[in-house]
């Protein structure tokens, strides 16, 4: 009776793993068509972000300016902080 139970467990075993099988394939199937339809519009952004022109007659930012992170001395200079000492 044994052999005849571990038979029978083998086959659904078999029939769900075909049944698994089949439904990864068409679940990879349709990311591949979407990928396929979308990849060349993707590919076509840029990666990187161009910085903003600034306005005309202004002065471009040059990072010397007190800001996060920094702070301003005496003399009118900048000097980085370290958030950790704050």
């Amino acid at each position: 009776m044994c052999v005849y139970l571990c038979g029978q467990s083998r086959a659904k075993y078999l029939d769900v793993a075909k049944q698994m099988k089949a439904y990864e394939d068409v679940l990879y199937e349709q990311w591949r068509q979407q990928v396929e339809a979308t990849l060349p519009t993707l590919l076509k952004h840029n990666l990187l972000a161009k910085p903003p022109t600034p306005a005309v007659g202004t002065k471009p930012d040059t990072g010397t300016s007190a800001g996060a992170g920094k702070a301003a001395t005496t003399d009118g200079s900048a000097s980085v902080t370290c958030p950790i000492d704050q």
